[in-house]
């Protein structure tokens, strides 16, 4: 069954590889537009149709909304002239069903869109089921809205979808948790000594990459990463970044001063390609989230599932959805989120592993893109059979 799908978010598909795969992917066999609501100097050209309706998010009016919102007052996204050309549109394309990528995003189209019978499929990710929640207008809303019959849930992971039911969300059409895929074609293992015995005076490579905000968890890695190097002085151990962000000048100062920039690189952003190069020659991945002071959480970080695609042994926290991926001891180690110590001890118990086969068999099980494209179709054709 051919649909016309319409996929809503306010970037540009290209700013996000989870979304740009996954459009891409839904276009090859289905007639897909995606909408988006601010422009970009970043954003690059796709396969797919797209098309751009301004939404005035710095207007005055827009301010005023979001200091009511913030302070629990009132929340509704409506715009009148966002709102003609949304409609215009969303009766030219007549989609079957539409896909909004994130929770609080919905939020605008459905503020904005006169038809209230098309199947809307709500992505909930991270920041839209954790740190939202503590809004009392955001859940009042969210709660009505997942209450309705055309719309429909997914969360990337379980831990996601008990922050709503903690909340006291019901709803009306049953969430669905659908994983994050990554696809295994571009995500290759190079023949870089798998097997092979590592010697002693062998470089052993850690790696983290992503972007450099508070939930990511950098300032924990490197004072684990500068505590394990005091305990072990003479381990040739070595500790890479690649990301920018608003924390990156704050990590380059913390290395500097714990003088351990001999040990720690900084890569900046790069692209998929050399980020699958780097992977491979990096013997582990770090990734140590935690819960941002606002309330801000992760669901399963893509950076984790793509290094266990290249095998590595992981070392995370137990945070939202991360111990949905990674089982402690079987793919890496885990630790409480903040838990400097027990890091360090295990940033020296994970230089005994060697690449991890169990590690790609889960991701080509359970987070795949194609299993992950083809659980996403399932949705969006129980979604239609309604």
């Amino acid at each position: 069954m051919n649909m016309r799908i319409l996929y809503f978010s306010d970037n540009h598909p290209t700013l996000s590889t989870f979304i740009l795969q996954d459009v891409s992917k839904m276009s090859e066999i289905h007639d897909v537009c995606y909408i988006h609501s601010t422009r970009s100097d970043k954003a690059k050209d796709v396969s797919f149709k797209t098309k751009y309706i301004h939404y005035p998010s710095h207007s005055f009016l827009s301010k005023i909304k979001w200091n009511l919102e913030k302070r629990e007052l009132y929340l509704n996204w409506h715009n009148t002239f966002f709102a003609k050309e949304l409609n215009a549109f969303v009766n030219e394309f007549k989609p079957d069903l539409v896909h909004c990528q994130f929770g609080y995003e919905a939020l605008k189209f459905l503020d904005n869109c006169k038809k209230n019978d098309i199947p809307v499929i709500i992505n909930f990710r991270g920041y839209d089921a954790s740190y939202k929640l503590q809004n009392k207008k955001y859940v009042e809303r969210m709660k009505k809205i997942l209450s309705k019959e055309n719309i429909y849930s997914i969360f990337v992971c379980k831990a996601l979808k008990e922050n709503l039911i903690n909340k006291g969300f019901v709803f009306k059409n049953k969430p669905n948790i659908i994983y994050t895929g990554v696809d295994l074609s571009k995500f290759n293992i190079e023949s870089i000594s798998d097997t092979k015995e590592r010697s002693d005076k062998t470089q052993f490579k850690i790696i983290q990459t992503g972007a450099f905000n508070e939930k990511k968890g950098h300032f924990i890695s490197i004072r684990a990463f500068n505590k394990f190097l005091i305990k072990n002085p003479s381990a040739n151990s070595h500790l890479s970044f690649i990301g920018d962000g608003t924390n990156l000048n704050a990590a380059k100062k913390l290395v500097n001063e714990f003088g351990i920039g001999n040990k720690v690189s900084f890569l900046g952003y790069q692209n998929h390609d050399y980020i699958i190069k780097s992977l491979n020659k990096s013997d582990a991945f770090i990734h140590h989230s935690i819960t941002a002071e606002n309330g801000d959480k992760e669901g399963i970080p893509n950076a984790i599932i793509e290094a266990m695609a290249i095998k590595l042994p992981i070392l995370a926290s137990i945070h939202s959805g991360i111990p949905e991926a990674v089982e402690h001891g079987v793919n890496g180690l885990l630790c409480k989120e903040n838990d400097i110590d027990t890091l360090a001890l295990q940033l020296e118990q994970i230089t005994t592993f060697k690449k991890l086969d169990v590690n790609r068999e889960k991701v080509k099980n359970k987070f795949s893109l194609e299993f992950h494209i083809k659980r996403i179709l399932e949705v969006y054709e129980d979604c239609l059979k309604k």
